[in-house]
């Protein structure tokens, strides 16, 4: 995962086996076992907050299952899938919109006018995650 905030770039990178994942951010290494979250401190792994592991990102940004809940309800304009904020968020009522694009493994989203919402300073927040099997 590639997250572009701005002018910053982050990276989340990972693997996914049956019972448990491995998530590096930064130089850290994070072990999800067990709906539990560790950090790898040495060869010690040592309990840690969802939050703490997607401080950069809120987790719910990029669940494949939640992602599928706003292509669930995207308008299709040739590669791209719009999704209006008014059809994801309670209350709002503007044309805004999300824009994702799925490519082979590659998913792209323009997340830019939603975090607007939460932080009018944001000027670009764009994610791309990569697949692989």
């Amino acid at each position: 995962v590639n997250i572009t905030i701005d002018d910053k770039e982050y990276k989340y990178t990972g693997e996914k086996k049956e019972t448990q994942k491995t998530i590096i951010k930064d130089d850290k290494e994070y072990l999800f076992k067990d709906n539990e979250y560790y950090l790898k401190d040495n060869e010690t792994y040592v309990k840690v907050t969802k939050e703490e592991v997607y401080d950069i990102i809120n987790y719910s940004y990029l669940d494949l299952e939640n992602i599928n809940t706003y292509l669930s309800k995207a308008t299709k304009n040739g590669d791209q899938y719009i999704v209006y904020l008014k059809d994801i968020i309670l209350g709002e009522e503007s044309d805004k919109y999300i824009i994702i694009l799925l490519s082979n493994n590659d998913i792209d989203i323009d997340y830019t006018q939603l975090m607007k919402l939460f932080n009018t300073n944001v000027k670009n927040y764009k994610v791309k995650i990569n697949i692989e099997e």
